[in-house]
């Protein structure tokens, strides 16, 4: 079976592996190629997640840290808890989403009382 093989590191680019050939028209001049890749597109998603889930957290602690310049810090690391506790639930980590939706509520709560001075 032949494959074809991407040679593009750390991308989303799939290997795939040609499962067989099938005559398109009647006439067989055109041929449609029948692709078979689950698990790399599997393999894609994974990275994107932990993408997505390095990103939110390094935003929440960059957030954090500004807290204390503006009131719209800790809207923005609010936001980011919620984003952080998406990616809990997306990678099946559902305590890890519950806590991180309860650290929004806290941030918010401290919003509104940093914008109410």
């Amino acid at each position: 079976m032949a494959q074809i093989v991407s040679y593009a590191p750390n991308s989303c680019q799939h290997h795939i592996d040609i499962a067989h050939f099938r005559p398109e028209t009647a006439n067989g001049d055109k041929f449609q190629l029948m692709l078979d890749y689950p698990q790399s597109k599997q393999r894609c998603h994974q990275m994107l997640l932990t993408v997505y889930g390095a990103t939110i957290v390094t935003l929440m602690m960059l957030f954090y840290a500004f807290e204390s310049r503006s009131h719209w810090f800790t809207m923005a690391f609010a936001v980011a808890c919620l984003g952080s506790a998406a990616y809990g639930f997306l990678a099946g980590t559902w305590p890890f989403g519950v806590v991180e939706s309860i650290w929004s509520l806290v941030a918010l709560h401290k919003w509104r009382e940093l914008r109410a001075r």
